[in-house]
């Protein structure tokens, strides 16, 4: 199922009927705030697509079919600030519930935001020649948000995957192959494992262990967790491949966490995403001599 429409079946009729007058495959996000009109994200701009304001009982309503009706039983995922859905990802906004210092819930829940995933679109060739198909090093994807590093990188991995490299995909957050029941909603290459709702901290060495990978990949490099996943992979013959938020190389270079990971000499590419007059163009960058 296209997963634009399984996001639909969660909306109010009118919102999904004004939806539906929209370029699909433009759309990468769907953003619902309690009193404001619910729009659409488009290239980084948000469209208008109900006049009258959301209601908390439509926010409520959408969080019941989301959850199952037991927003308890995504507490996990809630701690990070989402919910999975069917291979979406809900971000949610709303007043944390504590208990002798540990988030036990939340209530009053003010903004949504579910994320569409699209397939890539575009040719990568120039880039797969540059990193290398037999000789893959350890490759390291940058850009701001919502610029398609997960698309970028769901491509990569299924690629290499073809050309029969096997890799170990850790999909903490289920976004790179949204998978449902066990089926996953993109083409992830014929050689490739995927391990969903695990942290990059116990995931990385899990797939070490059991699953003999080349290539291990994962999104989003951010938490102190994720850097020691990195560094203990590293010594362990398995090459890497993630992404991270920034612009580029010499933006990463100011944040310690990562300049201690580039002096290392731990990632040998770099690919960066820029993004003009509705195109995306991807840089290749080698980092070590």
């Amino acid at each position: 199922m296209d997963k634009l429409k399984t996001a639909m079946s969660l909306l109010p009729p009118d919102i999904k009927e004004n939806i539906e007058g929209l370029k699909a495959e433009l759309i990468e996000e769907i953003r619902l705030r309690v009193g404001m009109k619910p729009t659409v994200l488009i290239m980084g701009r948000e469209k208008t697509v109900r006049e009258t304001k959301m209601l908390p009982h439509e926010i409520k309503l959408l969080m019941e079919k989301a959850s199952g009706a037991s927003v308890q039983a995504h507490l996990n995922e809630l701690r990070d600030g989402y919910i999975s859905y069917k291979g979406l990802r809900i971000g949610i906004c709303a007043s944390a519930i504590y208990e002798e210092g540990r988030l036990v819930s939340f209530q009053n829940i003010s903004s949504l935001n579910i994320r569409i995933p699209h397939r890539f679109q575009g040719s990568i060739s120039d880039i797969l020649d540059q990193i290398g198909y037999g000789k893959f090093e350890s490759t390291l994807i940058v850009s701001p948000p919502g610029y398609g590093k997960t698309s970028l990188l769901r491509e990569l991995v299924r690629q290499l995957s073809q050309k029969g490299l096997r890799i170990s995909v850790l999909d903490e957050r289920n976004e790179l192959a949204c998978m449902d029941r066990g089926i996953n909603y993109f083409d992830m290459g014929e050689h490739t494992d995927i391990l969903t709702g695990v942290k990059k901290s116990e995931g990385a060495m899990m797939l070490l262990r059991g699953m003999n990978p080349e290539i291990i990949a994962f999104d989003e490099i951010s938490k102190k967790e994720d850097f020691a996943a990195i560094y203990e992979l590293a010594g362990c013959g398995v090459e890497i491949l993630a992404t991270a938020h920034g612009q580029e190389l010499s933006s990463l270079r100011q944040r310690p966490s990562y300049r201690k990971l580039l002096d290392e000499n731990i990632f040998k590419n770099l690919i960066s995403i820029r993004r003009t007059d509705h195109r995306r163009e991807y840089f290749y960058q080698r980092i070590v001599p």
